[in-house]
This record gives C-alpha cells, structure tokens and sequence, in this order.
C-alpha cells in the first residue's frame, strides 16, 4: 500500500463535458471535492478496497458499488 501522507505530484486529466458532469455529481453526492473524489476512484482501481485508512471512504465505496 502507498504511503498516502502527502499528495504533491499533479497530473491534467482531460475530460469531456459529460465526464466532468457526472464525476462532479459523484463527488457532490459523497460530500468531496472533485479532485479527491477522482484520487479516491483512481487508488481504489490500483490498489483495491483492502488498507485503505480512511473508514468514510469504506462507507461510501458500499454505497459507490450499488450503483453500479
């Protein structure tokens, strides 16, 4: 598992007008900026559910999964 105590590297990402959309409506829902919400997806497909710290996140990738 990474050490997830700082975040410094910047990567552009571009997105079409409906991705940018939904990921926003996503990251409203999950009462998250945009560019945390997008770090959470983007980790939880690299490394999976397993050693991630924080327990809100646990919380909301149950209710991310439903939905999908």
């Amino acid at each position: 598992m990474p050490d997830d105590r700082k975040h410094s590297n910047r990567v552009p990402v571009y997105l079409t007008d409906q991705e940018f959309l939904d990921i926003s409506k996503q990251a409203m829902t999950l009462d998250k900026p945009v560019g945390e919400h997008i770090r959470l997806v983007l980790r939880r497909d690299m490394y999976g559910t397993v050693g991630i710290s924080d327990h809100s996140e646990k919380q909301n990738q149950s209710a991310f999964q439903a939905r999908e």
